[in-house]
């Protein structure tokens, strides 16, 4: 296993909600959010866990939900998997509110 990582250009980002699938397990170490004002120098950045749903089938839907402080310019936003989380995660949708580039 290796770190899989996507990367949006997120002009002026505010803030962000990502919702996983995922088998019932701590996310913690194993999804990284990171901001970045240039694309080249990354921030790693906290966020609330939030389980909202549970199938049948015991697959856990988990909503990531990260506020940018008002004092961070944010242009870039990375979502890391790590080599700790097991396989059993999928991603389901990226969701991102920011200002208005000039």
């Amino acid at each position: 296993l290796s770190n899989e990582y996507l990367v949006w250009s997120t002009p002026l980002l505010q803030e962000c909600e990502v919702t996983l699938y995922a088998q019932p397990m701590e996310l913690t170490g194993g999804v990284v959010l990171a901001v970045s004002e240039d694309g080249i120098h990354w921030q790693d950045v906290p966020y609330e866990t939030q389980v909202v749903g549970t199938s049948s089938e015991g697959w856990q839907k988990v909503r990531l939900r990260f506020i940018s402080p008002a004092d961070v310019t944010t242009h870039w936003l990375r979502l890391t998997f790590t080599e700790a989380l097991t396989p059993e995660v999928q991603l389901g949708e990226v969701a991102m509110k920011g200002l208005l580039a000039e």
